[in-house]
This record gives structure tokens, C-alpha cells and sequence, in this order.
């Protein structure tokens, strides 16, 4: 579970990296269907009647571990994340993710392995101005993306819309 604030201060961080042209798009669902998507403990928040669950497209940028430089052409990759709003057992507000999709296979691999819900998939992301390309797929490689599903949009940030590419 990740917050608004952070639960302490970060001493020695593990990885750095940056978000980049960030979207946030958000669909209304009942909140007793959600929270059959959660494990025992969090609780899905509501607001007007609703849980909300949210696609977020967005660049990773400058991933690397700390104290070791970004390699170029490794380090910056797009990264799909569906998540949703809970508080936890402590009474502490948060995000749950329910899926965290990268192009990647370290990425998946390595943060998998400490329990994110990560899975990979072919992806790719363009930007042009104000407009962004997202692309999320099942790997051509083999292996099965999250779902098996695609995304394919554009956004456009000057007006704050996205839609199918």
C-alpha cells in the first residue's frame, strides 16, 4: 500500500526513477466488487458512492538503482498501472495496485519477487508536443500480459481528453 505520506522518512533509498507524462483516468464501480479484489485488511475507499479504480499510463524514466547511473536506453520504458484507493488496517489512506504492467522482464521480475503485482508486456509510448501515444500488449515473446488485453490511446494534454489511437 503506498500513500499520500510517506510512512518515514527515506534514509537510504533502494531505486530512483521519474514519472513522466503522467495520465490519470478513473472509472466509478461498486465498492462491495472492488473490495473482492483486495486481500483481508485494506478497505476500499468511497467518495459520492462509489470506489474508484484508476488507468494510469505514464513514462518511467532515469531507473536505476541508488548510487549507480541510468543506462541509457534501459532506464526509461512506459508503465501501465490500474489501481484503487484504501485504507488500511491502521486507518492510514492509500493506493492498492491491482496490476503494475512494464515492458521490462528485470523490472518484473525483481519487484514481483518483493510482491508487486507486476507482469510484462510489450509497450511502447510516443510523445509528440502535448499529445502522448500509450501501446500495452501481451508480449510478442510469449508469456501472457496481465489479462491478456491491450491498450491503445492517445492523450491529449492541452485538453486534458484521451482516446482510442
Amino acid at each position: 500500500m503506498s500513500g499520500r505520506h510517506p510512512d518515514a522518512p527515506v534514509r537510504r533509498p533502494v531505486s530512483l526513477q521519474r514519472w513522466e507524462q503522467l495520465t490519470f483516468l478513473h472509472w466509478r464501480y461498486a465498492a462491495a466488487v472492488v473490495q473482492r479484489l483486495l486481500p483481508p485488511g485494506p478497505v476500499v475507499q468511497e467518495v459520492d458512492g462509489s470506489a474508484w479504480v484508476a488507468l494510469t499510463p505514464f513514462r518511467m524514466a532515469g531507473v536505476r538503482a541508488a548510487l549507480t547511473p541510468a543506462v541509457p536506453g534501459w532506464s526509461t520504458f512506459p508503465e501501465l498501472n490500474v489501481r484503487t484507493y484504501v485504507t488500511g488496517p491502521d486507518g492510514r489512506d492509500g493506493l492498492w495496485f491491482l496490476r503494475l504492467v512494464a515492458p521490462r522482464r528485470a523490472v518484473v521480475v525483481a519487484l514481483g519477487a518483493v510482491g508487486l503485482p507486476y507482469v510484462r508486456a510489450d509497450a511502447a509510448q510516443w510523445a509528440d508536443g502535448d499529445r502522448w501515444r500509450y501501446a500495452f500488449g501481451p508480449p510478442a515473446t510469449g508469456g501472457r500480459a496481465g489479462g491478456g488485453g491491450r491498450l491503445d490511446a492517445v492523450v491529449d494534454a492541452r485538453i486534458g481528453m484521451m482516446r482510442p489511437a
